[in-house]
């Protein structure tokens, strides 16, 4: 009896302090300003208020558990504006991740300590700042995964299989996930027959409800839309394996181990991929499964996704860190190691340390703007003019368009459009927002915008150079 009192004290004790954490983390969040900053975002939000794939409200397959979500929480927020209902729900989800990767690294080490640590070392990385505060279906998707896992470990798959419908609703790009997750079919206590019905009727069930309320909505020219978008992803703007030709598709796989040396540092990289191959050869079965979950979906990110957006590695990171808490707990004491950790991966994102020691949500040397909302707040300024204003870019465009009425944006994803903004430079002001840093020699650099986050770019702002200026 007194033992079970002493436990409950020490679990109480260890969530107040994760929730204290938690706290600091939207402290920490409120010194930013909560804006939608892509055109991903801006489809959430349009969703919000009248949903339809065909107008990109938001943009295909529909992510209709994700509308839903939003709101469902919009109602109990009372939240009337669409970008902060869709914020919202990204902030909400991203404060359950921390706490949920604490519960499964409780059950694999049964040490509060470790947990603790791992909600630190969750909540200090600016990757998760960087998803809270996209607006965009990573965190939600990422939360029902994790209770994916701690429903699969109870034994509950039932409420395991609904969590990975859910997941699919929100963020079908986490197929790969779903597909990683069946091996716990084969640990559970069930017949083949028993297990497969449970596990297959929620996702069919959750499936066809998705299904038939987007077709009420756009009808059977939903599918024309998703052969459309699918194509344009692969073949026009997605920047993948597939994409390229045969001699230049091993690039894709170099950018993205470059971005990742990059955003989190190459000691850090190697230390999760470590950890994750380590955690296959594990005695313990539902270690071995989050470590092919984690490794299946790293091995397809390489290949099918944008080496440009960092936030597709999150799975990879969250299930990464999770094991390497885990692994380290068996052979060292972290009652030493936590200060340690912290230090390492906090110096590992050195670009985006001063966000954090600048705190203060008046302190004026915090960048407070996404990048592509500090070249629109830029831009507004260039608007009292005689001349057109002309800007093309490949980068948040729609959103862009929405917010400078003033200028004529130009997708820069089709070359023709560069060659039309090279000759509407003799007689306007012309010009282009980059994501990365172009040759100076036609181009004069005007502006950079800094990113607050490795889910961010830095954006450049060039003016074209032409002599009626």
């Amino acid at each position: 009896m007194y033992l079970t009192q002493v436990n409950s004290k020490k679990i109480g004790l260890a969530i107040s302090s994760i929730l204290l954490i938690g706290c600091a983390f939207l402290y920490y969040l409120s010194s930013f300003n909560w804006q939608i900053s892509s055109d991903d975002a801006l489809n959430f939000s349009r969703g919000f208020e009248r949903f339809s794939v065909l107008e990109f409200r938001p943009h295909f397959p529909g992510y209709p558990g994700l509308i839903a979500g939003i709101h469902l929480l919009a109602a109990l927020f009372n939240s009337s504006s669409s970008e902060q209902a869709v914020l919202n729900f990204s902030i909400v989800s991203a404060l359950l991740i921390p706490l949920v990767l604490a519960w499964l690294c409780y059950h694999f080490t049964n040490s509060l300590f470790t947990a603790v640590t791992l909600a630190i070392l969750a909540y200090s990385s600016p990757l998760l700042a960087g998803l809270a505060l996209s607006g965009l279906s990573d965190t939600p998707a990422l939360v029902c995964l994790l209770l994916a896992l701690v429903c699969a470990l109870r034994q509950q798959l039932l409420l395991a299989a609904f969590a990975i419908a859910i997941m699919l609703s929100i963020r079908p790009a986490y197929l790969v996930l779903a597909l990683a997750f069946i091996p716990f079919l084969f640990i559970q206590n069930y017949s083949l027959r028993a297990a497969c019905l449970k596990t297959l009727l929620p996702i069919i069930v959750v499936g066809a409800a998705c299904l038939i309320f987007i077709l009420s909505k756009d009808g059977f020219a939903y599918f024309s839309e998703g052969l459309r978008f699918t194509q344009g992803h692969f073949d026009v703007w997605g920047n993948t394996y597939t994409k390229l030709n045969h001699g230049a598709q091993l690039n894709i796989v170099y950018q993205w181990i470059e971005q990742l040396a990059d955003k989190i540092g190459l000691f850090v990289l190697c230390s999760l991929l470590t950890a994750i191959v380590l955690s296959f050869f594990d005695k313990k079965a539902p270690i071995k499964i989050v470590s092919f979950i984690a490794s299946s979906y790293f091995l397809v990110m390489l290949f099918t996704q944008n080496p440009d957006n960092f936030r597709h590695f999150a799975p990879v990171f969250f299930l990464g860190i999770l094991l390497l808490i885990v692994q380290l707990n068996k052979v060292l004491s972290l009652h030493f190691l936590l200060p340690l950790m912290v230090l390492v991966f906090y110096m590992s994102y050195l670009p985006y340390w001063h966000n954090f020691v600048k705190m203060a949500p008046t302190s004026p040397a915090l960048v407070k703007q996404a990048p592509v909302n500090q070249a629109i707040a830029y831009l507004e300024s260039e608007q009292i003019t005689s001349k057109k204003l002309i800007l093309g870019t490949n980068y948040s465009m729609n959103l862009i368009s929405a917010q400078l009425m003033n200028f004529s944006v130009y997708d820069l994803y089709y070359p023709s459009n560069l060659r039309e903004l090279d000759q509407a430079a003799r007689d306007h002001h012309v010009w282009r927002l980059s994501g990365i840093r172009l040759q100076e020699n036609e181009h004069q650099l005007e502006r950079i915008f800094p990113a607050r986050f490795p889910t961010e770019q830095d954006l450049y702002l060039y003016k074209f150079s032409n002599h009626s200026y």
